[in-house]
């Protein structure tokens, strides 16, 4: 684990909110809703990416350069908490 995703307004654990709740993004969706410089994703994208939490896909559009789309890996999705379906289930169960 990255020793800054413990601090809840980290640039690296920004991003992977971000991507936990938008789903995959490009660079500059990130950048624009971070209101950051391209090289800042890119420098949080990068250790994120070596320690497992992001994953990267290479989308081809009808024009235009190729470019990444990042989403959170398995690893990147352990960090949030899941389950509330079951949680839900049983509360109703319980009324």
């Amino acid at each position: 684990m990255l020793p800054d995703m413990r601090i809840d307004g980290s640039p690296a654990r920004q991003i992977l909110k971000l991507l936990q709740q938008q789903g995959p993004l490009s660079i500059k969706e990130i950048e624009a809703a971070l209101g950051v410089t391209t090289t800042a994703v890119r420098q949080q994208l990068v250790t994120l990416m070596t320690t497992g939490m992001v994953t990267a896909k290479t989308v081809r559009e009808k024009r235009g350069r190729p470019h990444a789309v990042y989403r959170l890996a398995d690893k990147g999705q352990e960090l949030f908490a899941h389950g509330y379906e079951e949680l839900g289930l049983a509360l109703l169960e319980e009324v």
